[in-house]
């Protein structure tokens, strides 16, 4: 497994983007929608039978087990050590960094959780240590029978900037909002407003000549009519 297009690759064929609040699962060889489902949070590992996804649920933090073929639950793990700050900081990149390793034990998740400032006014100056530094912790996951177990935290390298996104940026084309290429296949995840609708796609090129392979609609948001005045 490694990142791809803001989402997560399985390494095989099957790809999970979250867009619009929701998780849209591709296989990457057809441009086939497998299935699309929103509330499950962000995707942070697979297995050949399993994604994990980071939500929250009120002030805790949840991992969520989803089925890869069918977008089903399949379980969750929650008091696996992450403080209860999921209503404050969100599940997003910058406030949860999330590393994924597969291991004869099961996946082992290591996670940094840290309060970003992103603007407005600055946080209180009595805020806990906890609160305004960061925190972090490991655990080892069964993700078949649902089941985790603390283990010893490791470090976690700096952040960095993806080379795709770096590049997703300077292509200039202001449709794209991230690019990825596995084996000789090219992917750009696009968004393009018509109309005032925006429609978030996959597409796939072939690398070296440029030509469309296909190009897959995950999520389209219809913008809402004013409500008409009355007399």
């Amino acid at each position: 497994m490694r990142d791809f297009v803001g989402g997560i690759y399985d390494g095989e064929s099957r790809a999970f983007i979250p867009v619009a609040g929701a998780i849209a699962a591709v296989d990457i060889a057809t441009g086939r929608l497998l299935w699309r489902r929103a509330g499950l949070g962000r995707p942070v590992a697979v297995t050949g039978s399993r994604l994990v996804t980071l939500a929250a649920e009120g002030k805790s933090f949840q991992l969520r087990l989803i089925d890869t073929s069918t977008g089903e639950d399949a379980g969750r793990i929650a008091d696996f050590g992450m403080p209860d700050l999921a209503g404050e900081v969100g599940t997003a990149p910058d406030a949860v960094d999330m590393e994924a390793d597969k291991t004869p034990e099961g996946l082992r998740l290591s996670w940094r959780l840290r309060r970003p400032y992103r603007g407005g006014a600055p946080p209180p100056a009595d805020l806990s240590e906890q609160t305004r530094g960061e925190t972090s912790g490991a655990i080892v996951l069964d993700p078949e029978k649902v089941v985790a177990r603390q283990a010893a935290t490791t470090r976690l390298a700096p952040d960095t900037v993806r080379p795709v996104d770096a590049i997703a940026r300077s292509t200039g084309d202001p449709d794209v909002l991230a690019l990825d290429q596995i084996g000789g296949t090219a992917f750009a995840l696009r968004a393009r407003i018509a109309s005032g609708n925006t429609e978030v796609s996959l597409e796939a090129r072939d690398a070296s000549s440029g030509s469309v392979l296909w190009e897959t609609p995950l999520s389209q948001h219809v913008a809402s009519k004013p409500t008409p005045l009355r007399n």
